[in-house]
C-alpha cells in the first residue's frame, strides 16, 4: 500500500482507529469494509475506488470513523467525469449514526452530521452543503463552480473553525467553499460514499486517498544555506576515457558537519528536474550521481537515476534545488570552465574549492587525475586558498518597460537594490533568477547614468562598479544599418556584425533578425538588446573572446552583446540580411575582393562601412592602426562632413561621359573656402579602391574640379558607384575627409 495505517490500537477494534488512510492500493482493500453495494465498485488499475455499477440507479458505500480528539480533518480525491444534473450527482457524508442504504438521503434517521453534494439541476453547478440536525436537512453554503464536473481533492477540517475546500486538479491552492465560527462540535463516527446516476455515468465515479483523524499539519523540512551541497565534479564529455569508465557524471559534495539527507531535493539540467530519493551524504563527504545503469561501473557507492539528464559537452546549466524548493548550489559551465586551449574528452571539470561561498569560472579547473577525474575523493586540484570570486555583470539588458535586465557571474541573492540615478540614489525591487536578476524600474522614464555599487552574491555584499547610460527603447521598424562585418574571422574567433543607428532614440532589439540569404533567419535578440541613440552595437556569439583578439574594444564606449545564434559566413563572399520581424530593413553583399589592395591575407580583418549615416555608403578595410577590426566602437575608415551641409556639393549624382554634351563629367565644388586652407582629393570605386587621384594642392582662388571618368592611365572607369573622397586642412591644420557618392 502506499500509506500504511497508523497508530493503530491494540485494544480497540478494527475500525476503532484514531487515525485512517486509505489508498487502495491493495487489490483486496474493499474486503475490510463489507457493504450491501460492495459489488457495484472496483479498484481500478490506477489504484482507484471506482463506481462499476451495471444498472442505471443509486449506490452506496460506508466506512466506519472513530476520533478521540476534539478536532478533525476529513479528506478526499474525488471525480466525477460529467455534468450534474437532476439524476447524476454524487455525495460525501460525515455523520453520527450509520446511514440506511435506502436509494437515498434518509432525514428521518436521526443522525447529526454534515452532507456535501456534487451535481443538481440546471447550468450552475456547485458544491452544495447542508447540515442535519436530525430532524432536518437545511442548507449551510455553496461555492466552487462544477458544471463540468469535479476532479481534485476535498477537505473537511472542524478546528477553532468549520472548513470546507477543494483544491482543483490543475491548481496548487485550496479554494474555500464554506467557513463557519458558529457551527456545533460533532464527532462523526462514519463515512457515507453516494452516488445516483444513469447508465451513461455508472462507471464514472471516483475516490481515493482518504484521510481521517486530527487536524494534519504539514512537516517543515529542514532547510540547509547555500552551498550547505555544491556541484563539486562534472563530466560532461567522457569520451575518450583516459581511465574514468566512460560515463557522464556529477560528483556533489558536503561541505558541512551534518548528514544531509536529499529526500525531495532536486536536480536542474537547464529546464529539465529530476527527484533525488531518500539518500543521506556523510559529513565532508561525496557522493557521484550517474545514469541507473552504470551503477555498477564503480568501487564505491553512487546514486543512480533512472534516464539521468544528459550533459552538454560544451555548455549547460545545472542547479540543486532543496525540498522547499530554495537554491542550494548552482553551476552554468562552458568551454572556458576547463582553462585549457583544446579542452579534451575524458577530462572532468573539478572545483579548487569547494568551500568557498561564491564559485564561478575562475573557481574551475581541468581534472589533473591521470585517470581524467576524482569521483568520490577529493579533487586533484584541491586549493583551499584560492579565495573568493569576484562578481562581473557578463551581460545586461532593458526591455521596452524601462526594466534592467542583468546577467552575473554568480548568483544575485537579494529582493532589493540601490540604484545611483544621476548621482541620486534610489532603492528598486529586484527578482533574481538562476543566472540572472530583473531590476522592476519602469516607473523611472527618462533618460540618465545609473550606476551599481554593490550586489549581494551568494549571501554576501560584494563591491562592484558597473555604469551604464540608461535608455527606454522602442520596439519600432525604422531604419537601423549595418556599418562592419568579421566574415572570416581568426581560428577560434566568432565573426560579428555592427549595426547603427541614426535616429535620436534607444531602438530595441526584440524583433530583429539576420540572415545569410540562404538559411533561416535567426532572432538576434538574447538578452533584451538595444542600440543607443546614434549609437553602435556589435552581435557575436562569443564578445568576450572577440575582445581578447581585438583589445580596443574593451573600451568603456565599446557595446558588444551576445547572441543565441549567428548565421554562418562564408569567407571568400556572401550576404547578409538584416529584418525588422518579415521586413528587410538592409542587405549587404560582400567579398574578399572588397578589401584594400596588397593585403597577403584576410583573416581577422573587417570591412567598415565608410559613412555610417549613408544607407548606400562604400565598405573598406578597417585601419591597421586599430588591429583591422573595430566591434562595438566608431569605425576607424569612418568619414564625416566637418563643415556644414552645404559646404561641399557635387553634380551630377549621375553623369554619362559619352561626349553627348549632357552630363559629361561630374563637378565637385567648396564653398566658404579660405585662401590658406589645403585640399587633396582621390575618386574611389565601389570597393574603396582609388582610381584617380589629383596631387595636394593651396586653393588659393581654386574652388571647383572636374573629373571625366577615367581613371590613373587614361582608361574608361567601367559603370558602377563611386566615391569623391577629398581631405582638407581645417583652420588649426588638421586633416579632415569628406565623402560624396555618384553614379558613372
Amino acid at each position: 500500500m502506499k500509506y500504511a495505517w497508523i497508530f493503530l490500537l491494540s485494544l480497540l477494534p478494527l475500525f476503532s482507529i484514531a487515525q485512517w488512510t486509505e489508498d487502495f492500493s491493495s487489490g483486496n482493500a474493499m474486503s475490510a469494509y463489507p457493504n450491501a453495494d460492495t459489488e457495484n465498485y472496483v479498484i481500478n488499475s490506477n489504484e482507484q475506488l471506482q463506481l462499476n455499477a451495471s444498472l442505471p440507479g443509486f449506490s452506496q458505500l460506508q466506512f466506519p470513523l472513530s476520533n478521540t480528539n476534539d478536532t478533525w480533518e476529513f479528506s478526499c480525491f474525488v471525480r466525477q467525469n460529467f455534468a450534474g444534473s437532476a439524476n447524476n450527482f454524487g455525495r460525501i457524508l460525515l455523520t453520527t449514526t450509520a446511514e440506511a442504504d435506502s436509494g437515498g438521503y434518509n432525514v428521518s434517521s436521526g443522525a447529526i452530521g454534515l452532507m456535501i453534494q456534487m451535481g443538481e439541476a440546471g447550468s450552475a453547478d456547485q458544491f452544495q452543503i447542508f447540515w442535519d440536525n436530525g430532524n432536518m436537512l437545511a442548507p449551510l453554503g455553496n461555492g466552487f463552480g462544477i458544471a463540468n464536473g469535479v476532479y481534485g481533492q476535498l477537505k473537511i477540517k472542524f478546528d477553532s473553525l468549520f472548513i470546507v475546500e477543494f483544491q482543483d486538479n490543475d491548481s496548487s491552492e485550496f479554494f474555500p467553499i464554506y467557513i463557519s465560527d458558529s457551527l456545533d462540535y460533532f464527532s462523526p463516527q462514519f463515512l457515507t460514499l453516494q452516488s445516483q446516476f444513469t447508465s451513461s455515468n455508472a462507471q464514472n465515479f471516483y475516490w481515493d486517498n482518504f484521510y481521517w483523524g486530527a487536524p494534519w499539519v504539514p512537516s517543515i523540512p529542514i532547510t540547509y544555506p547555500f552551498r550547505s551541497i555544491v556541484i563539486n565534479e562534472i563530466m560532461a564529455d567522457p569520451t575518450p576515457s583516459v581511465g574514468c569508465p566512460e560515463i557522464e557524471y556529477i560528483e556533489l559534495y558536503n561541505t558541512t558537519s551534518d548528514t544531509i539527507s536529499l529526500k525531495d531535493w532536486k536536480w536542474v539540467n537547464s529546464s529539465s528536474f529530476q527527484n533525488f530519493p531518500s539518500w543521506e551524504i556523510p559529513p565532508l563527504s561525496y557522493l557521484l550521481v550517474c545514469d541507473q545503469q552504470d551503477i555498477f561501473q564503480w568501487s564505491f557507492p553512487v546514486l543512480g537515476l533512472e534516464n539521468f539528464l544528459s550533459l552538454t559537452n560544451s555548455s549547460d546549466s545545472l542547479t540543486i534545488l532543496d525540498a522547499t524548493n530554495q537554491l542550494i548550489d548552482h553551476v552554468h559551465y562552458s568551454i572556458e570552465y576547463y582553462h585549457t586551449d583544446e579542452p579534451e574528452g575524458g577530462f572532468s571539470m573539478e572545483q579548487i574549492d569547494p568551500t568557498t561561498a561564491c564559485s564561478g569560472a575562475t573557481n574551475w579547473r581541468i581534472s589533473q587525475s591521470p585517470t581524467g577525474g576524482s569521483p568520490g575523493e577529493p579533487n586533484s586540484i584541491l586549493d583551499a586558498t584560492h579565495g573568493e570570486e569576484k562578481v562581473e555583470i557578463l551581460d545586461w539588458g532593458i526591455d521596452t518597460n524601462g526594466n534592467i535586465y542583468l546577467w552575473p557571474s554568480l548568483p544575485v541573492t537579494q529582493d532589493s537594490i540601490a540604484l545611483k540615478i544621476n548621482n541620486q540614489t534610489e532603492h528598486y525591487p529586484i527578482n533574481t533568477h538562476l543566472d540572472s536578476a530583473i531590476i522592476r524600474i519602469n516607473d523611472y522614464n527618462q533618460q540618465g547614468t545609473i550606476t551599481i555599487e554593490s550586489l549581494n552574491v551568494c549571501h554576501q555584499e560584494q563591491a562592484i562598479e558597473f555604469t551604464i547610460e540608461y535608455y527606454i527603447p522602442r520596439d519600432t521598424s525604422v531604419s537601423m544599418w549595418m556599418q562592419e562585418l568579421l566574415f572570416h574571422p581568426f581560428e577560434n574567433c566568432p565573426s560579428f556584425v555592427e549595426f547603427f543607428n541614426p535616429n535620436h532614440f534607444a531602438i530595441s532589439l526584440d524583433n530583429w533578425k539576420i540572415g545569410n540569404g540562404k538559411d533561416v533567419l535567426i532572432d538576434v535578440q538574447n538578452h533584451h538588446h538595444f542600440i543607443e541613440p546614434f549609437g553602435v552595437l556589435a552581435l557575436s556569439l562569443q564578445p568576450e573572446t572577440i575582445k581578447q583578439f581585438y583589445p580596443k574594444s574593451h573600451a568603456q564606449n565599446s557595446h558588444i552583446h551576445r547572441t543565441k545564434k549567428m548565421p554562418y559566413f562564408t569567407q571568400a563572399e556572401g550576404d547578409v540580411e538584416w529584418f525588422y520581424k518579415t521586413e528587410r530593413k538592409d542587405h549587404f553583399s560582400y567579398s574578399e575582393e572588397m578589401h584594400a589592395e596588397g593585403l597577403e591575407k584576410y583573416e581577422g580583418k573587417s570591412l567598415e562601412k565608410i559613412s555610417p549615416s549613408d544607407a548606400h555608403s562604400l565598405w573598406i578595410t578597417a585601419s591597421s592602426q586599430v588591429g583591422y577590426a573595430t566591434p562595438g566602437y566608431q569605425n576607424s575608415q569612418r568619414y564625416t562632413t566637418h563643415d556644414s551641409i552645404d559646404t561641399w556639393t557635387l553634380s551630377p549624382i549621375c553623369f554619362s561621359p559619352n561626349g553627348d554634351g549632357k552630363d559629361d563629367f561630374v563637378q565637385i565644388q567648396w564653398n566658404n573656402a579660405l585662401s590658406s586652407e589645403w585640399v587633396q582629393w582621390c575618386i574611389i570605386d565601389q570597393f574603396g579602391i582609388p582610381v584617380y587621384h589629383q596631387d595636394a594642392e593651396w586653393l588659393g582662388n581654386a574652388r571647383r574640379w572636374t573629373w571625366d571618368g577615367d581613371n590613373h592611365d587614361g582608361e574608361r572607369c567601367e559603370p558602377g558607384m563611386y566615391g569623391w573622397v577629398v581631405y582638407s586642412s581645417s583652420t588649426q591644420y588638421q586633416i579632415l575627409p569628406t565623402l560624396k557618392t555618384f553614379v558613372l
